[in-house]
């Protein structure tokens, strides 16, 4: 998995990545975020649901690293991974890993970021 650049206007991070990470196709079938912490200048947390009219609703946690550029035709980088993909980083803010209580592991290494998400803070 790559990188995705392009030019970035001056509005705020949420909204560039929630632009860029929501969508739905003609069927219905889509990913929404419904939960986010823009906490680093490189990283930002996301919780993203996705869904469709015959599948139940999933929910896992996507980092999303971020780059900014200065002097080329691109100013504005990000690559999300998704905890299927084992993320290295654990520290989630709290009120967003909660969020993922009651739902299952996406499968991948999601089961195991989960567990080290827990031990890193306790639980």
């Amino acid at each position: 998995m790559g990188w995705t650049t392009f030019y970035r206007d001056r509005e705020p991070m949420i909204d560039t990545l929630n632009r860029e990470l929501t969508g739905e196709n003609e069927a219905g079938y889509g990913w929404r975020t419904i939960g986010h912490s823009c906490n680093r200048l490189n990283r930002s947390w996301l919780i993203q649901e996705s869904y469709g009219p015959d599948k139940p609703v999933q929910r896992f946690a996507v980092e999303v690293l971020t780059q900014h550029y200065r002097g080329y035709g691109h100013n504005f980088g990000y690559k999300p991974v998704d905890e299927s993909m084992g993320p290295v980083d654990t520290d989630i803010p709290m009120r967003l890993f909660a969020m993922l209580d009651g739902y299952p592991p996406t499968g991948g290494y999601s089961a195991n970021w989960r567990e080290r998400v827990r031990a890193r803070n306790g639980l």
